[in-house]
């Protein structure tokens, strides 16, 4: 049995209805699961982000009545300081809330994983190649952690259909491009079709 099953994808695919028919599955056949949210760990990242704020590389937008955040840390010290303090926070997050609970014999049910972190970072620092670098190569293998990653997608009218917001959003076509070209070469990512209803079975 897994005990990391991790669910990615982009925003709109279906992945909390996935989540709660699979821990209600697995909870009614005897084992323990145990939720965590894995996008946004804040822990060093805090002050970075605080400091994009007041410096106005963190700009916020109103469109339609749906509030937009953006990033723009595509320049020094942001573009190479962000991503390693991210990817400490990850790690941190990733040894008490995962690697803890596993040991003490839970099953962690993941919303959003490492690959969603790493297209997180690519669109903030405006840097498509992201998974190139250093800190995305090492992110990547990190991700081989979880026993099974479920990439969710559904074609874009669909995504944006169950969230319309994405309509607003200036980069997301570049975000589902890189799950769609990108993650999915990850190891143990399998890609499963949302444009249906999920259902999961006993």
């Amino acid at each position: 049995m897994a005990k990391l099953i991790s669910i990615i994808g982009p925003d709109g695919a279906g992945k909390t209805t996935l989540i709660d028919n699979l821990i209600t599955k697995l909870s009614k056949n005897g084992f323990s699961p145990k939720y965590v949210w894995f996008r946004f760990p804040r822990f060093t990242t805090f002050f970075i982000l605080l400091i994009g704020k007041i410096t106005g590389f963190t700009k916020y937008e109103k469109k339609s009545g749906f509030k937009i955040v953006i990033h723009t840390f595509n320049k020094k010290p942001f573009k190479s300081v962000f991503p390693l303090l991210v990817t400490l926070d990850a790690v941190i997050f990733y040894m008490f809330k995962i690697w803890l609970p596993m040991k003490l014999g839970r099953i962690i049910v993941c919303d959003r994983w490492l690959p969603d972190i790493i297209v997180d970072i690519a669109i903030d620092t405006n840097n498509p190649k992201f998974l190139k670098t250093f800190t995305g190569r090492m992110l990547a293998r990190f991700s081989d952690k979880a026993d099974l990653i479920l990439l969710l997608d559904a074609t874009d009218d669909k995504l944006d259909e169950r969230r319309p917001i994405s309509k607003f959003e200036p980069y997301v076509e570049l975000r589902r491009s890189i799950y769609r070209n990108d993650i999915i070469h990850f190891h143990n990512v399998f890609l499963v079709d949302t444009n249906i209803s999920l259902e999961v079975s006993s």
